[in-house]
């Protein structure tokens, strides 16, 4: 029996234990749906354009369901004046509103 209940405990402190979320919510500007219509709407004007998911920043606005998501994109540019026939890389600001309903979200592009 004592055994058995050393087994258990030393189990118990060996598993990985997630970390307690209580009242945090999770990031809107994550959501896939989310970053899958700003990859839609940043493609519009540049189609070399990435959204780099780690840099997405997320600011709430003065209602409570809508949030302003700041996007790092990495971009590529060519330009024949400063470099021939390679690409620049650059890194861009993009701007979204983001508004969550009770069956989806609102994603509108501010710049």
């Amino acid at each position: 029996m004592v055994r058995l209940a050393v087994l258990l405990v030393a189990m118990c402190l060996l598993v990985p234990v997630s970390r307690a979320r209580a009242g945090e919510y999770p990031s809107i500007c994550r959501a896939q749906s989310v970053l899958d219509v700003m990859a839609r709407e940043i493609h519009k004007r540049d189609y070399y354009a990435r959204i780099e998911p780690r840099l997405v920043d997320e600011v709430p606005e003065a209602a409570q369901n809508t949030v302003w998501c700041g996007v790092v994109v990495w971009s590529l540019r060519y330009d024949a004046r400063f470099a021939v026939g390679v690409p620049l890389g650059l890194c861009e600001q993009h701007a979204f509103r983001v508004r969550a309903l009770s069956n989806g979200y609102v994603v509108r592009y501010l710049r």
